[in-house]
């Protein structure tokens, strides 16, 4: 990613990268991490000491050794951020702006192709002062089928599909939807999926009615 200091992408990655390693790795240094894993960043990077038992104790080596693996997973997590997940931005934000024109309530939007979005969501609402949040977001699979995801809040499902639908699959769930075309609704409520998009949207439609 060649940009200039002053790229504004700079702003929006810096943040994500600085929570997901920075914070991560400053945590574990000052014994407040909440978690430990044998795999992560830190461990490696510990398992590059010199060990009590080494014929040859080469501390130097060691640290270049760590040195180029830190370098190489900040590296890896620039590039995810700038060449996967950034552009993912523009999607949502889009899906965002059309978002009246899916359903008149606002509260479903449909992503033109399907990426990582519910991060991208969970930074423009609460920037864009959104009201009313979105409780569904609409995509098409890589089966061509359509599926209708529940948006999570702090705790739960901010609306889930409807809760008698949980665990139904094809035609059973269809007769219980009454929407033609149901695959499945996953038994969490957080996911179903439709062979077309006029389905799916349906299911967020009557889910959305049926809210507690």
């Amino acid at each position: 990613m060649h940009v200039e200091l002053d790229d504004p992408r700079i702003g929006v990655i810096y943040p994500k990268l600085y929570r997901q390693l920075i914070e991560e790795i400053d945590a574990f240094d000052n014994g407040v991490s909440e978690s430990h894993s044998n795999t992560s960043l830190p461990s490696r990077v510990g398992y590059c000491n010199v060990k009590w038992n080494d014929a040859i104790t080469d501390q130097t080596g060691c640290f270049f050794k760590a040195y180029e693996m830190v370098v190489a997973e900040f590296l890896q997590h620039v590039k995810y951020f700038s060449d996967t997940w950034l552009p993912a931005r523009s999607i949502v934000e889009n899906a965002i702006k059309s978002r009246f024109e899916v359903d008149h309530g606002g509260e479903i939007i449909f992503l033109s192709r399907y990426c990582p979005w519910q991060s991208h969501l969970a930074d423009i609402e609460p920037r864009l002062r959104l009201q009313p949040t979105v409780k569904f977001v609409i995509y098409q699979t890589p089966q061509n089928s359509w599926a209708v995801s529940a948006v999570s809040g702090p705790r739960s499902l901010r609306v889930p599909l409807k809760f008698d639908w949980a665990g139904l699959q094809g035609m059973t769930l269809t007769h219980a939807a009454r929407i033609p075309g149901c695959i499945f609704v996953h038994q969490k409520l957080f996911i179903g999926v439709n062979q077309t998009y006029a389905g799916a949207l349906a299911m967020a439609r009557l889910s959305l009615m049926n809210r507690v």
